[in-house]
């Protein structure tokens, strides 16, 4: 399902009546890029000349105790194979020697 568009000035929804819309990706020192949408040239413009939204107030929510388990996971299986795998190589050359 598509997101619905909103300007960022005026913040009307998406109508028939607006021709094209205009997609702005801005990358500064932020997390992510911010994907802004406008209804006109005149409010892209007007967005511009304003100050960039503060760093972080982007996503606005923090990061859960399941996403950061589930960070955890994928860095702690990868390791734990690499460490039984020099554990097992360790192992046949003391057996080869």
């Amino acid at each position: 399902m598509s997101e619905e568009k909103a300007c960022g000035v005026c913040e009307s929804g998406w109508t028939d009546e607006v021709e094209a819309w205009l997609s702005v990706e801005v990358t500064a020192d932020y997390d992510g890029p911010i994907y802004v949408e406008f209804c006109s040239q005149e409010h892209a413009a007007e967005w511009f000349t304003r100050p960039l939204p503060e760093p972080g107030g982007a996503s606005g929510e923090p990061e859960s105790f399941g996403a950061r388990m589930i960070l955890f996971g994928l860095a702690a299986v990868p390791l734990g194979i690499l460490l039984l795998t020099v554990v097992g190589f360790a192992t046949v050359l003391g057996w080869i020697w």
